[in-house]
């Protein structure tokens, strides 16, 4: 397996910083989610998943979609992409996913947001298509986050980015 990569956009670099000791380990998925595969019968070495997990923070909407640019750029793409949904002074999480969904149609894209002047299906249905993004409401438990985004990126099953 490799090494898979992850981007993550948030205003606050508390948060940032959050996301990188949580999502960055990959033995965090493991007890989150139990054994990646069973077909090893509990034989960790045997377990699919990646190899690590590299974790990119951005703290703007404007800054994903460069980041993005330039991974596709650097044939290294994201396999996720986690955006709050405000990053002022500039565009929102939603606008950021359009736009990184128009450069790479294949990323996973987690909208994570606390307020509630947008509904979630309305977020989702902005950056289709569905099966390719989600929703996360604040505050997110990290064994929540870690099993959200473990099954996006199908840990368990062989990881094709």
């Amino acid at each position: 397996m490799k090494r898979i990569r992850l981007l993550v956009a948030d205003d606050s670099q508390a948060i940032l910083d959050a996301y990188a000791a949580v999502l960055g380990d990959v033995d965090s998925y493991r007890a989150a989610l139990g054994d990646f595969s069973r077909t090893g019968e509990g034989d960790p070495s045997q377990a699919s998943g990646p190899d690590g997990i590299d974790v990119v923070g951005v703290s703007s909407g404007e800054q994903s979609v460069a980041a993005v640019q330039c991974s596709l750029a650097s044939c290294s793409p994201f396999a996720a992409a986690i955006l709050d949904y405000r990053m002022p002074p500039g565009i929102t999480g939603v606008e950021a996913a359009a736009r990184i969904r128009a450069l790479d149609p294949l990323i996973r894209i987690i909208l994570i947001s606390g307020v509630a002047d947008i509904e979630p299906e309305e977020m989702v249905a902005l950056v289709p298509p569905a099966d390719l993004v989600s929703y996360m409401r604040k505050p997110v438990r990290p064994v929540e986050l870690l099993r959200h985004v473990g099954r996006i990126l199908g840990f368990g099953e062989c990881v094709g980015r």
